[in-house]
């Protein structure tokens, strides 16, 4: 199911688009919270190198106060050169997310890498 998204290789702006469409699906309430936490937790499973970047940039030693951040803020702290496949999964991650009627903690990573294109 994977496909590329960006001809123009500026995967900001795909972000941009897909988050835009995803705040119009909460508006016009065909996603809901529960989802939006079910993306994050996905993404930073499978970038946990950009998760461990993301907390130790903004969280002081406290692992308390740790909370998943949105996928755009993820999207800033991972490599230049994993960023195409961050916009794939991502989308990936909302397929399998909107359509497998999966709860909030009941997520299985292994199954978004499979859909990669090596």
């Amino acid at each position: 199911m994977a496909s590329k998204l960006s001809h123009e290789n500026n995967f900001e702006k795909d972000l941009e688009r897909i988050t835009k469409l995803l705040q119009e699906l909460e508006f016009y309430e065909f996603l809901d919270s529960d989802h939006f936490q079910s993306f994050e937790n996905f993404m930073c499973e499978l970038y946990p190198d950009a998760f461990a970047l993301y907390v130790e940039s903004e969280f002081d030693g406290d692992d308390e106060s740790v909370v998943n951040p949105s996928v755009q803020t993820l999207f800033e702290f991972v490599a230049n050169e994993s960023r195409e496949q961050f916009i794939n999964d991502f989308k990936n991650v909302v397929g399998y997310c909107c359509f497998s009627n999966i709860k909030t903690h009941d997520f299985n990573v292994e199954e978004i890498q499979s859909m990669r294109e090596f």
